[in-house]
């Protein structure tokens, strides 16, 4: 935006200018909004997890290279956790870590979780630890639980 100092009659329509800028950019917010709030809202699906869930590590490893990607979420926490520490707070939400290390600072976790019933899925998280931020990759079995898996690990990182 620029703003013409040569005379009255460009700072008229300059001002002019202004107000229909304004006005279309209000304008276009206001279709922004209706538009959100006419969306439907996808119902996520509700996850009923193994109490002691277990995969092989070469399940979950060929897994891991086979699903796609279901969603990368951040997480902030309360504190920076040791390793035990936050694996037994993941366990409380019947999360279980299969691995972890620590490098350079930085800690990464490969969690995993089971939906109980008959056709039971697995939910595979690779969670990286960077002082009181987590970045989490999730995989899923059933593509319907990926929202799902991240609300339940989200809420559980969320919460330590």
């Amino acid at each position: 935006y620029q703003r013409r100092v040569h005379g009255d009659e460009d700072d008229e329509e300059d001002e002019e200018d202004e107000e229909s800028d304004e006005e279309s950019e209000e304008e276009s917010e206001e279709e922004m909004e209706v538009g959100l709030l006419t969306e439907p809202k996808a119902k996520a699906k509700s996850l009923v997890l193994t109490e002691d869930p277990s995969i092989d590590p070469a399940v979950f490893q060929s897994k891991w290279s086979q699903l796609p990607i279901a969603e990368t979420m951040r997480v902030r926490i309360s504190c920076i956790p040791d390793e035990d520490q936050l694996e037994e707070h993941m366990a409380e939400s019947r999360i279980t870590c299969l691995a972890s290390g620590s490098q350079a600072g930085k800690t990464k976790y490969y969690f995993y979780a089971q939906t109980a019933g008959l056709e039971a899925s697995y939910l595979l998280s690779e969670t990286v630890v960077d002082g009181m931020a987590t970045v989490s990759t999730l995989k899923v079995d059933d593509p319907s639980c990926g929202t799902a898996w991240a609300t339940v690990l989200r809420e559980a990182l969320s919460s330590f």
